[in-house]
């Protein structure tokens, strides 16, 4: 009753404020609850940088999800980092994190955090490093490859590729940039990703009811299913405005000093949610405000 009770308030209504929303979706989290389709993948058809269909995750990865990755040993492999004379690995071993509580680089910034870390199991994991967030993808691609072998996955690594599988996809990689704006359905004009290609939301508490942005007054990442509203346009992949940045493979510019970051975040304002606007970091930083989505390339006409 308690779950059903949370899932009511959580309803995108108009009346209830994104803090209540946010209070509810705590509650369902604190529950064990997570959305059925936490796993899900939407294919999108055209959008690879070749032309041929991704399948994209329906949410950023959240920490339940990465979890899986930790306790697999991920941060233990090098070949998950691109070996042990890549700057991944490199990264990894080379001793403790800007900000950090002393533990290394053996674990997400904040994992720690009661604000964004482990326990809130259906928010999306933040503080990873691009490192961190390519590493995950390339433990994915090892599980495609271990499951055709013929080599048996646990049920919740299988869980996390069945539909990757199925559809024949061999890597799972982050988007390049121009791959994340097809996803998000295109960036002309100011349009966010819930807007159809002309003509773009301007009324503040409509997009208060599709996106985790500044205005909402949360001041918190947001579990990954609170905004069914937001959903991108034309594919239905969620938060791609909003809650989190998520890298992408791109540089940002020639220098090669940051990578790019699409989607705005919980503590930036609504106009910076737009599918038009970009911003960079450095893949050796992590940061509060900062996820990832993968993505995996597959033949078209599946």
């Amino acid at each position: 009753e308690a779950i059903k009770d949370a899932l009511r308030a959580r309803r995108v209504d108009g009346a209830r404020p994104p803090t209540d929303r946010f209070a509810a979706g705590e509650v369902l989290d604190a529950l064990g609850w997570l959305p059925e389709d936490l796993n899900g993948w939407a294919r999108c058809p055209a959008t690879a940088d070749d032309k041929r269909d991704l399948l994209a995750g329906r949410y950023p990865v959240t920490n339940t999800q990465y979890e899986l990755f930790l306790r697999a040993g991920g941060y233990d492999d090098p070949a998950y980092w691109g070996g042990e004379a890549s700057d991944g690995w490199r990264w990894r071993t080379g001793g403790e994190r800007p900000v950090s509580d002393g533990r290394g680089r053996d674990e997400p910034e904040f994992w720690q955090s009661a604000r964004f870390g482990r326990d809130r199991r259906g928010f999306p994991v933040v503080g990873v490093a691009w490192h961190e967030a390519a590493a995950y993808c390339a433990w994915l691609t090892a599980l495609l490859r271990r499951a055709r072998a013929g080599e048996g996955l646990p049920p919740a690594h299988l869980a996390l590729v069945a539909r990757l599988l199925d559809a024949g996809a061999a890597e799972v990689r982050l988007p390049t940039e121009r791959e994340w704006v097809r996803l998000a359905g295109g960036e002309a004009g100011d349009r966010y990703p819930w807007d159809g290609p002309t003509g773009a939301t301007t009324d503040e508490a409509a997009i208060l009811t599709c996106a985790n942005t500044v205005e909402s007054g949360i001041n918190n990442t947001s579990p990954v299913a609170m905004y069914p509203q937001g959903s991108s346009r034309p594919f239905g992949l969620q938060d791609m405005a909003g809650n989190v940045w998520e890298w992408t493979a791109s540089w940002y510019s020639e220098k090669q000093g940051g990578r790019v970051l699409r989607g705005g975040s919980w503590y930036f304002n609504q106009r910076f949610a737009r599918v038009s606007i970009r911003y960079n970091y450095a893949p050796v930083s992590a940061n509060h405000l900062v996820g990832f989505r993968p993505v995996a390339p597959v033949d078209s006409g599946y």
